[in-house]
């Protein structure tokens, strides 16, 4: 798994950090970059497109919301991972 410094959502993190709320170019290039694979992840854990939709969204809010604070070790994929999870299993 690659360190913080090797994540290479990185630059994208901290500009949408700097940018947000005014600004949401760094935050959609993080949307367009992950959406496909939080709506498959989605869709596997609930086998309705209707469904996955419905977490894609909620997952990007929670990150939209997340993002001033946001810390994440490990990498952002693996975090939006897990966040994709959690917003499935509601």
């Amino acid at each position: 798994m690659p360190s913080t410094s090797e994540d290479p959502d990185r630059p994208l993190l901290d500009r949408a950090r700097r940018e947000l709320p005014y600004q949401t170019s760094a935050y959609q290039a993080l949307v367009e970059r992950h959406s496909a694979a939080v709506f498959r992840r989605a869709y596997r854990l609930l086998g309705s497109r209707a469904d996955a939709e419905d977490v894609v969204q909620e997952v990007f809010l929670s990150v939209f919301r997340a993002i001033p604070r946001l810390e994440v070790r490990g990498g952002f994929a693996p975090w939006l991972n897990t966040v994709t999870l959690n917003a499935s299993l509601r």
